[in-house]
């Protein structure tokens, strides 16, 4: 999706990289498709039983929502954008402010050094995302619970 093409497709490459410490038969493939694809969602979720959905964006949880199942019941769902008006989302907060705020200072820099146009070597700056809890996933005392059951 678009948020992929931005990140110049690293959230998938550290996804794929992740796998390798995992044996071929107990991974999960990267869902790829377009927002509202839900047969092909439900398909690949039925196939490979997933804990938890990772998204970064809110369209998914909608569509899950409306094709009938029940979050965090059935599986988890993780937002990896987060912001303000996503208050129920367990995820990531990418500290958007923060970023609007060193991408400006950055334009401020640029400008007080006569610098225009595309730099030759641009800068890269990342800034760490903030973990928040929400109701998209099972209480961690629910999770260790239904573990221990599984097990027994």
């Amino acid at each position: 999706g678009y948020a992929e093409v931005i990140s110049q497709y690293r959230r998938s490459a550290a996804t794929l990289f992740a796998q390798q410490k995992i044996p071929e038969e107990n991974r999960i493939p990267i869902f790829q498709a377009e927002v509202g694809e839900t047969t092909k969602l439900q398909a690949w979720i039925e196939e490979h039983q997933p804990d938890v959905i990772l998204s970064q964006t809110p369209k998914w949880y909608q569509h899950l929502i409306e094709t009938g199942y029940r979050i965090p019941d059935d599986f988890g769902y993780i937002h990896l954008g987060l912001s303000a008006r996503n208050d129920h989302f367990a995820g990531i907060d990418p500290n958007w402010e923060e970023m609007g705020r060193i991408a400006a200072n950055q334009i401020i820099d640029q400008l007080n050094r006569n610098e225009v146009g595309i730099p030759d070597h641009p800068l890269v700056t990342l800034i760490q995302g903030d973990w928040i809890d929400g109701e998209t996933l099972p209480r961690k005392m629910e999770r260790r619970a239904k573990s221990l059951e599984q097990r027994a």
